[in-house]
């Protein structure tokens, strides 16, 4: 009868650091390798490289911002929340937006994603209010999110089978 591997095996065979559980069952430990920060950063500038390649083949920065209704609302939103910050004085905020409003009535305040308009606005601050800027931003928003994916998979799951790879082409 054959012996079932367990993940120490697996580890050991392919000369891999084993961490020690803390569980009773062996089969339930986790083999992996720590996580380093250059790795999430990395990933995260080859994922905003390649989406902003993505929008620039699909013709995002040529387009208006037509192609889904909300386009254009979260870009008037953040707008305005810049305008306010940026306006003398503070004005009163709701008066602010009543006012904007009138001149642009795609304000959409409090869709969804939440806080949105507010990274929008301060990157408008740090930056521009253009459109490519504004791209750009969703191109980062899209590569951290990923670049945290990588990270917390990396954490939790081995890649062993990447040594494997390395070995079987040896």
């Amino acid at each position: 009868m054959q012996r079932a591997h367990t993940t120490n095996d697996v580890a050991t065979a392919l000369e891999l650091p084993v961490i020690p559980s803390t569980e009773t069952q062996e089969s339930s430990c986790a083999v992996s390798l720590p996580a380093r920060p250059w790795e999430a950063l990395v990933a995260a500038i080859i994922v905003w490289v390649f989406v902003v390649a993505l929008q620039w083949q699909a013709g995002a920065y040529r387009a208006e911002f037509a192609s889904h209704p909300d386009e254009a609302a979260h870009y008037v939103t953040g707008l305005m929340i810049h305008d306010w910050i940026t306006s003398p004085g503070f004005a009163a905020p709701l008066a602010f937006a009543k006012q904007f409003y009138a001149h642009y009535p795609k304000v959409a305040f409090g869709i969804w994603p939440p806080l949105f308009h507010v990274i929008e606005a301060v990157w408008m601050l740090l930056f521009t209010p253009s459109k490519v800027s504004l791209l750009l931003l969703e191109a980062l928003i899209g590569a951290s999110l990923a670049a945290l994916l990588y990270w917390a998979l990396r954490q939790r799951y081995p890649f062993w089978f990447l040594r494997s790879v390395e070995r079987s082409s040896s």
